[in-house]
């Protein structure tokens, strides 16, 4: 049931994530949008491999590199909350809307870096084992 659970997610980050590469060739406001504020597509690529290694149960590089991964990705999570808390944008709206984006961001990727660090840090067995 918990393996089941897990390709769930997988399959639906693998959805969220496609839909975020290519939803914004569909939306005119995005072909003004800067090339840094692209940055976390690679982030969320790199993830998504994790987990798919992880789910799988499938070792892909080393540990160190996912250990770094889920660090990274911890970083760039906790700033991109901050930054979601602190953008008069999304102030403006009232606090609710910002309450209910920031915990449909930590409900979404929470499972993501719970996956990453098990990966890298908990999977003793998976590394460790015969190819």
């Amino acid at each position: 049931m918990r393996r089941r659970l897990w390709q769930a997610y997988f399959f639906l980050a693998l959805v969220l994530t496609v839909a975020g590469l290519a939803l914004p060739f569909f939306i005119e406001a995005s072909a003004e949008t800067a090339w840094w504020e692209w940055m976390y597509m690679p982030i969320y690529v790199v993830q998504l491999i994790g987990l798919f290694g992880f789910v799988f149960s499938r070792r892909l590089g080393i540990p160190p590199i996912w250990q770094a991964v889920f660090l990274i990705s911890l970083a760039y999570e906790a700033w991109s909350l901050f930054s979601m808390a602190t953008d008069p944008e999304l102030n403006g709206t009232g606090y609710g809307f910002l309450v209910m984006t920031v915990a449909t961001t930590l409900l979404l990727q929470l499972p993501m870096l719970v996956g990453l660090f098990l990966y890298g840090f908990r999977c003793k067995a998976l590394w460790q084992g015969a190819t």
